[in-house]
């Protein structure tokens, strides 16, 4: 007779409840802040016990004398280009953000991440690289946690199931739409939207406006998200990507998680007069972003809103979770 999980044994992660079997190699970068040598080698160990061989950068932990990067930004973007090219990695997984990733985009092997279609994870900071990608139309931007947050991010059912559904989109596999989550709206109201989805986080788009990595986007779906900013903040960061024409191509705006971003009514206020600005459909209430357990998104993926419901494609919608 089977006994009953104690309340205080860990549940037990397999690779199959996060990855699709197909992925056994990831490339691990730490393209944005520093990493300590502890948390980076219980990332791999976490990997290695799910069954995936993680590849990793040589500079990782080299750190330096600017304390908020990981490494000088040549080797930083050494270690990126080396797993670029390494026939055996069939993604890459960002370990943190923090700042930094903006430093390599004159410095990536664009053409081989192009002829790859390479998957890279994270986000936060990695957004600077997400919207490099986009513009350049190389590899393939995945919004995740973060590989140093996986293994407790991978605790909870509901974010081993969209996680490894972005991971199956990522890796090309088809599959039918499933509702994500219910959302609330601003106006103006409409019973359906789509397009392809764009994501990342707010502050760090605005850092690129008038550089040529900035995507110029049609149709798309946004989403956006943020940390520990002031209103007046996102006030002023999402007015420089509206003048700078940001906006202008998408068909909807999606706000996800905004945590420690000043007082929520006032926030809630900076959002309703947003969308009256912008004159198209724009929703809250999606998990995503710096929280735990964020929902995990696919750069160019379909996304459909419906009667202020969210649809996203599930590889394996008939698994159970």
């Amino acid at each position: 007779m089977n006994q009953p999980r104690r309340q205080s044994e860990p549940e037990l992660i397999r690779k199959n409840d996060l990855f699709p079997e197909q992925l056994v190699c990831l490339g691990i970068a730490a393209p944005a802040g520093p990493v300590s040598a502890a948390k980076f080698e219980q990332a791999c160990r976490f990997l290695n016990g799910l069954g995936i061989r993680p590849v990793t950068g040589r500079a990782i932990t080299r750190g330096d004398s600017l304390s908020y990067v990981s490494a000088p930004e040549k080797d930083r973007a050494d270690d990126l280009n080396e797993l670029i090219r390494n026939p055996e990695v069939q993604a890459i997984y960002c370990l943190r953000g923090g700042y930094g990733s903006v430093h390599l985009l004159d410095r990536l092997d664009w053409a081989e991440l192009k002829r790859r279609k390479l998957p890279v994870v994270g986000y936060s900071d990695i957004t600077s690289l997400h919207a490099a990608m986009r513009t350049r139309r190389a590899g393939l931007p995945v919004s995740a946690c973060m590989a140093l947050q996986l293994e407790e991010d991978s605790r909870a059912a509901s974010f081993r199931r969209n996680f490894k559904r972005a991971w199956g989109v990522a890796l090309h596999r088809n599959g039918p739409f499933r509702r994500i989550v219910r959302l609330r709206s601003y106006g103006p109201e409409t019973n359906q939207t789509e397009g392809p989805l764009f994501c990342g986080n707010l502050t760090t788009l605005a850092s690129l406006c008038g550089t040529p990595w900035l995507p110029k986007l049609k149709r798309d779906v946004i989403f956006l998200e943020d940390i520990a900013e002031p209103v007046r903040k996102l006030d002023r960061t999402l007015t420089q990507l509206f003048l700078s024409g940001f906006f202008t191509g998408c068909t909807a705006v999606v706000f996800g998680d905004f945590r420690q971003c000043g007082d929520r009514d006032e926030r809630e206020e900076l959002f309703r007069r947003f969308a009256a600005k912008i004159g198209k459909p724009v929703f809250a209430g999606l998990r995503y972003g710096h929280c735990p357990r964020s929902v995990s998104l696919v750069v160019g993926e379909s996304a459909v809103i419906r009667n202020r419901a969210l649809y996203l494609r599930d590889p394996f919608s008939g698994e159970k979770s």
